[in-house]
Formats: structure tokens, C-alpha cells, sequence
């Protein structure tokens, strides 16, 4: 999967992926919701930039310095393990989603800071089933 890119969907509409939640949703994807948690329950912007640059911090190092090869990770849920490769996000796009997402939230507070935040979570949320389903390697991905 390359960074986001223009859609075509069934309705002939037109959307562009956003890096950001591309991102997050790899790591709900993973079960790993420390991040999302944190963004969807923040009362203020410093909480907010935090988790970014904490989850920002994390995909790098889980997916950008490693080789191509080794930009798999390991999700186990119960018993079963499964292997996710990382979402390929380009960093300009991923710079600007992120600086995108600021400027929505820059001087919000109360609920209007929630709803963005909020938002924010239900779209990575809902886009989870389907990061999971693009990015996990099958079993004749793995020869």
C-alpha cells in the first residue's frame, strides 16, 4: 500500500487516505490502543501532541529504520498470531495530516477539543478491519 492517495469508491466519490489514521490504525490493528486511547480521551492539545509523537516515535521505529524485509510485526490475538506489514506512509504525508489535524484542534478547548478528538477515534476505529485486512501477510504472501 503506498502513502495516501485519491480513491475511487463505489460511488464514483473521490477521498484521500489520511496518513495520520493510517498510522493509528495500524496500531489498533495491532490491539495496541495506548495511543488512540489517549488521543480520544484528551482534555487539552499537549495531551494530544504527546500520543502523536509518541505513536509517530513507535512507527518508526517499528516500520521506517528497518529494511523492507524486516517491516513485518507480530500480532497475536488469543491463540493465533498473525503478521502485519507496516502501512507504507510517506513522511511529507504524513507531516502534513498531522499538521492538518493541529490546525483543527489549535486553541479548542472543552468539547469542542472532544469532538475533534473524538472524531478522530471513531475514524481510526472504523478503519481498523480494513488496515488489518490489507496489511496482514497470508500464508502464500510468507514463501
Amino acid at each position: 500500500m503506498k502513502g495516501p492517495i485519491a480513491t475511487e469508491t463505489p460511488g464514483n466519490r473521490r477521498f484521500e487516505r489520511n496518513a495520520l489514521v493510517e498510522m493509528l490504525a495500524f496500531f489498533a490493528a495491532q490491539r495496541n490502543y495506548g495511543y488512540i486511547d489517549r488521543i480520544g480521551g484528551a482534555l487539552d492539545e499537549i495531551t494530544v501532541y504527546e500520543a502523536i509523537k509518541d505513536a509517530l516515535r513507535d512507527y518508526y521505529s517499528l516500520c521506517v529504520d528497518k529494511l523492507d524485509r524486516d517491516r513485518i510485526v507480530e500480532v497475536k490475538v488469543g491463540e493465533t498470531t498473525f503478521k502485519l506489514r507496516c502501512p507504507n506512509l510517506e513522511p511529507e504525508d504524513l507531516e502534513n495530516s498531522i499538521n492538518d489535524f493541529k490546525k483543527r484542534i489549535e486553541g479548542k478547548q472543552g468539547v469542542d477539543l472532544v469532538r475533534e478528538t473524538r472524531n478522530l477515534y471513531i475514524e481510526v476505529m472504523a478503519r481498523k478491519p480494513k488496515i488489518f485486512e490489507e496489511l496482514r501477510v497470508t500464508e502464500e504472501q510468507k514463501g
